[in-house]
């Protein structure tokens, strides 16, 4: 899956609250931004461990971004 499946994905499942990107080298940025844009009131789960085309954020600006995120997983 690349950036594109993800967008398409955060658009058609607005009420998504788990997913995992887990090795998915295709994904950026440009995910995790359409995830926060049309998941973030349910989204509770995100796990982007070895997604290396993503940057990494900071605790506050993750939380603003994706207010409801209890578990959060990256390690590169």
């Amino acid at each position: 899956m690349t950036d594109a499946g993800v967008v398409a994905l955060a658009a058609g499942c607005p009420g998504l609250q788990l997913l995992s990107l887990h090795g998915l080298r295709g994904v950026t940025d440009r995910a995790v931004d359409a995830l926060a844009a049309h998941c973030a009131p349910s989204l509770t789960a995100l796990d982007l461990s070895g997604c290396l085309g993503v940057a990494r954020r900071g605790r506050a600006e993750l939380r603003a971004a994706l207010p409801r995120l209890t578990c959060f997983v990256v390690h590169r």
